[in-house]
């Protein structure tokens, strides 16, 4: 939250849903890999499992591919125009060729070593289960979080730097999309605001901005014709949120690169 603000993203297809689960994922790892405590040990390492998961049931390293390229092919398009910061466009150019050459020299996927951890594996079938990590469960997984903390560190790091092309890609790629266009203030008649999109450029990623002191929070739907927010209350006493029938004054960003 910066200044009582709260911003609030909704991806509009599957391949910006996955980029974003994946960066929440990579940013709960670089927060508790650092941490001492052996429970901190287990988010970071059941984060790196869950990344492995992701990777491993959608085909993400092509479509990542696939999206590097685009956004090569969309931005070298610019240079030709005079108004472009041509020093700023050839770094962000750069970065994507950069990161294009990692992905292609990386496996054909970024889990499939870690899919054959024998001790990862055996943590990734007890997840299933309410409580199956407990010590009785995986005498293993117990032995390893009393390893001193450098020890525990060592190993996640080493597990994790398997995703480093996919993270860098996945992180370029969101920095652009987020920064693809600038936010307009909007007004949500009685909460509910309704707009519609263009087929022709599609939008990928719809960012909502308002005071948390509203007490309010947006409940988002969208397709690539339309997107409808409608702002409801923020309830936490057992019952659901009601949507306002105050008009609400937000900004928005509709992110279509």
């Amino acid at each position: 939250m910066s200044n009582g603000l709260l911003t609030y993203e909704h991806p509009l297809n599957e391949r910006v849903r996955a980029f974003l689960r994946l960066e929440h994922l990579f940013e709960q790892i670089n927060h508790y890999i650092d941490s001492q405590s052996h429970w901190d040990s287990r988010i970071a390492l059941e984060s790196i499992i869950e990344i492995s998961n992701i990777l491993e049931r959608t085909d993400l390293r092509n479509e990542t591919i696939k999206e590097l390229e685009r956004h090569v092919a969309t931005l070298t398009k610019l240079s030709s125009k005079p108004s472009v910061n041509q020093p700023t466009l050839k770094n962000i150019l750069d970065d994507l060729e950069h990161s294009f050459e990692m992905m292609h020299s990386s496996p054909g996927k970024a889990s499939s070593s870690l899919r054959e951890h024998e001790f990862l594996n055996g943590i990734r079938q007890r997840l299933t289960i309410p409580g199956g990590t407990c010590c009785f469960d995986i005498p293993a997984y117990h032995y390893w979080l009393n390893l001193t903390y450098h020890q525990r560190q060592e190993d996640m790091r080493l597990w994790v730097k398997t995703f480093n092309p996919i993270q860098h890609a996945v992180s370029l790629i969101l920095h652009l999309i987020r920064n693809s266009t600038v936010p307009i203030q909007e007004i949500a008649p009685f909460g509910l605001y309704q707009k519609s999109l263009q087929p022709q450029t599609p939008c990928q990623l719809v960012s909502i901005t308002l005071p948390a002191s509203l007490g309010l929070y947006p409940e988002v739907s969208g397709s690539k014709h339309r997107i409808t927010v409608r702002f409801l209350t923020a309830r936490f006493d057992g019952s659901r949120g009601a949507q306002t029938s105050e008009d609400v004054p937000f900004e928005i960003t509709r992110c279509t690169i």
